[in-house]
């Protein structure tokens, strides 16, 4: 069971720090202020577990989320990013 708890941590690390790079990448701001962006910054890992699939899984979704983001204007992203030449 040691090695299942160890893999567990270890995914939900690994999808935390995709989650935030991929968020600050786009310019999608997941402070506290309630947002799509905060709800799922806090959700995402919730289903990480020792089973890559599940990291795979929580992966694609921050992709597809932050896909959403740059076609439309969700609350929680930042217009900052746009002003400043980046694209999201």
């Amino acid at each position: 069971m040691a090695g299942h708890d160890q893999s567990t941590i270890t995914n939900k690390v690994a999808a935390a720090e995709f989650l935030t790079e991929s968020f600050t990448r786009a310019g999608i701001d997941f402070d506290l202020t309630p947002s799509a962006a905060n709800a799922l910054a806090h959700s995402n890992i919730a289903g990480v577990t020792f089973d890559r699939a599940t990291l795979l899984a929580a992966e694609d979704a921050v992709s597809t989320f932050v896909q959403m983001a740059s076609k439309t204007a969700l609350v929680g992203v930042s217009s900052a990013s746009q002003a400043d030449g980046i694209h999201l």
